[in-house]
This record gives C-alpha cells, structure tokens and sequence, in this order.
C-alpha cells in the first residue's frame, strides 16, 4: 500500500480515480438494448461516470490531505514543477485543478445538454432522477474546483517560502491547510480573496483564473435553479 503522501500529486490521483470510476459507471448503466438506444446510453453512463468521477476525486483528494504532514506537504510542494499554463490547467500534469477543471466544465455540459431531456432522448433515467443527478453534478463540480484550487494555493504558498500570501495576523510561514481552504471557498463564493493578500503575480494570476471559474460555475448554478423554479 502506498504512503498518502505519495498520491499528492494531481497525475497520480486522476488515473486512480479513473480507473475506478469507469467500471463502475458501465456496470451501473449496462448495455444499451438496441442501436437508437446508444446515444441516450452514451449520455447517461457519462453523467454516471462524471459523478462517480468528482465524488471519488474530492474525498479522496481531501483524505490524502489531511493525511499527510505539514512536511509532507511542503517537501512535495518544493519538489514540484509548476509547469505551464496548460499542464495546470488542461493535461493535470502539474499542481492545480488541472483534470478535476476539465472534468468539471464536461460535467456542466452535459448538465445544461442532458437534465431537460429534450436534446437526447430514450434516457433510462426518469425526468426526476435526471434533475437529481444533473443538480448533483453542479454541485459536486464546484466542490472539487474548490479543493483542487486549495492545492494550488498551498503549493504556491509553499514554493514563494510563505510570500505569496498574506493572512491576517499570520505573517508565519506555517499556515494550516484550512487557511487555504478559506482562501479557495472565498474566491469560490464571493469572487474575492476577501482579507487574504495576494503578494506575488503567480498567485494573482491563479486567482484570476480562479475567479473566472468560479463565476461560470455560480452562473451555471442559478441558472438550473431558475430552470427547476420555472
């Protein structure tokens, strides 16, 4: 069995979870019965599969954190590559949301495309489960944007020796991992950092895209709100 430090890195967590999220979204959708049924087939075990997907990357995510020592954390932190804009944000390769930002944005998609039941037919789920599982899937997608972008801020943090943020009262370079957490559901729920300081361009410039993601995701949110109110 491998150390829970060992699975910090982003690449190592997203085939796992792969790997265990996708035979189970085929066995619970099972075969489709005839060729018309293989479109609404393809969608509902993609929404099965994102689910299941988001769900096990976010507890998963969250246990090796908390599972893993400060040191642990920094000693990974420092080690890493912070790679280009593209490996952070689109392959996964280096520390960032990465997979769980891509797979997040294929799960709104599929929300807005599939939950009404009017673009692809024949779904084996009933218009309630539909709604179920689409409003799951938001919510969970924010979520797991949420804790993939607490651990771009900690390796920031970690990589700038403490500099890169700036807490209240905390000028130490220890920071606890909920200080980032706060600073990730902050930018999440208000579009701001709140009273945390962004001190170096890096950072800001995470933040920035952070902000952006956060305001489509919330954007996304209402509107499934205002379609189910209607």
């Amino acid at each position: 069995m491998r150390s829970w430090p060992w699975w910090l890195p982003e690449s190592r967590r997203t085939v796992l979870v792969i790997l265990l999220s996708l035979p189970v979204a085929l066995l619970v959708r099972g075969r489709p019965r005839s060729l018309e049924e293989i479109p609404a087939h393809v969608s509902d075990s993609a929404v099965i599969f994102l689910l299941i997907y988001l769900v096990i990357y976010t507890v998963f995510t969250l246990v090796v954190l908390v599972r893993s020592s400060r040191a642990e954390m920094e000693e990974w932190a420092r080690a890493e590559d912070r790679g280009s804009w593209a490996q952070r944000y689109v392959y996964g390769t280096a520390p960032g949301p990465g997979v769980s930002l891509f797979i997040g944005a294929a799960a709104l998609l599929v929300t807005i495309v599939w939950m009404p039941g009017e673009v692809i037919e024949n779904s084996a789920f009933s218009a309630g489960v539909r709604v179920l599982l689409g409003v799951s899937l938001v919510v969970v997608s924010w979520v797991a944007v949420a804790v993939s972008f607490t651990v771009a801020y900690l390796v920031e943090d970690v990589q700038s020796g403490g500099k890169a943020l700036g807490f209240p009262g905390k000028e130490v370079q220890y920071r606890p991992l909920a200080d980032y957490a706060y600073l990730a559901l902050a930018v999440s729920t208000t579009f701001g950092t709140t009273d945390v300081d962004l001190r170096t361009g890096q950072v800001r410039r995470t933040a920035t895209v952070h902000t952006v993601v956060a305001f489509v995701f919330n954007t996304v949110v209402l509107a499934v709100v205002v379609s189910l109110l209607a």
